[in-house]
């Protein structure tokens, strides 16, 4: 997937890339109607949200160009095979057009990259576009390399770097790791922790093409001073 050109951003096109988050344990359905009605507004890329605000995402954003999604297996990826699958097929009739999969962060450190691959291709037998999570913080160096071509090789869309939940989230040199090794084939998500305008940036450049963050709005009125 080509890099984004951060020198020809506009206001639109940056906002496009934002998958904005409502995952938060704590969010009450006012809070997700206020950042439904900003990402409509602003044109957001996706608004990610719990399987429980689904339904009134989905209601919301019909008629838009957002798109609808949500996560599965969150925030621990624990969870099997079929459950997963099922899950992402509940979604996935509800109105999901994006899924955003945990991984099995234990089975793969185990080397059980056969439960892996099952759960992701189980998940991308519907009809959902696939960000496979598979939070750096836990990973050495050498297993980042081992899960960017296992993300690949078993058909998922994007590799996405964190959940947001563990001590860290995205970091740009991981960011480029994967755009070196998988970027031709499929997208990375940057995505935990992300909060300033030159974060995002920074992310855009290294290969990210889809940016995971919660708030947004001061991120644009930072790019559109900056024009």
């Amino acid at each position: 997937m080509d890099k984004i050109d951060i020198s020809k951003l506009t206001r639109e096109s940056l906002a496009s890339t934002f998958d904005v988050a409502v995952l938060k344990p704590e969010a009450t359905y006012e809070d997700l109607q206020k950042v439904l009605e900003d990402v409509v507004r602003y044109k957001a890329g996706s608004i990610c949200v719990k399987p429980s605000f689904l339904e009134r995402t989905v209601k919301f954003l019909k008629g838009t160009d957002v798109a609808p999604s949500t996560v599965i297996s969150f925030p621990h990826g624990g969870a099997t095979t079929y459950a997963k699958q099922k899950e992402a097929e509940n979604a996935v009739d509800i109105g999901a057009e994006e899924l955003d999969m945990v991984m099995d962060i234990g089975a793969f450190k185990s080397k059980d990259y056969n439960k892996v691959e099952k759960d992701i291709k189980a998940v991308k037998s519907t009809s959902a576009l696939v960000k496979v999570i598979v939070e750096t913080h836990y990973l050495t160096q050498e297993e980042k390399v081992i899960v960017a071509k296992l993300v690949r090789d078993s058909g998922a869309d994007y590799i996405k770097t964190s959940t947001g939940f563990a001590p860290t989230g995205a970091q740009i040199e991981d960011v480029k790791l994967f755009y070196k090794l998988v970027g031709n084939d499929i997208g990375v998500k940057a995505a935990g922790g992300i909060r300033t305008l030159k974060d995002v940036l920074s992310f855009l450049d290294a290969g990210a093409t889809r940016i995971g963050l919660s708030k947004f709005l001061h991120i644009l009125e930072e790019f559109e001073k900056s024009q």
